[in-house]
């Protein structure tokens, strides 16, 4: 079994490494999201919640002396993970690594 990685350096204050830390381990992790479905007159068929999820493993810790947080994701599916990995360099982060060309 393939599993594509990446690992990521984003510069973030000391300060804010917990709360970047958190937000960034939420993003990645499955989450309940309304589902609401209707037909054509607007008349709700279901309204079961719906697991989401990116399909992304992801741990981030903080290293004090860079004053960075180093991001890894792990998945198996190459698509998921570098939609991941491009949302964060769009934030500032720097790829140290990856396994896909």
């Amino acid at each position: 079994m393939k599993f594509f990685e990446a690992i990521l350096a984003l510069p973030v204050k000391n300060d804010l490494a917990g709360a970047y830390i958190k937000a960034i381990e939420d993003s990645e992790s499955r989450y309940m999201t309304e589902n609401v479905i209707t037909d054509k007159e607007g008349n709700v068929i279901s309204d079961k919640p719906k697991i989401v999820w990116r399909g992304n493993y992801c741990t981030a810790t903080y290293d004090a002396e860079e004053q960075t947080i180093k991001i890894c994701l792990i998945s198996r599916t190459q698509s998921n993970l570098q939609q991941s990995v491009d949302e964060y360099i769009k934030l500032g982060a720097g790829l140290m690594f990856k396994n896909w060309k």
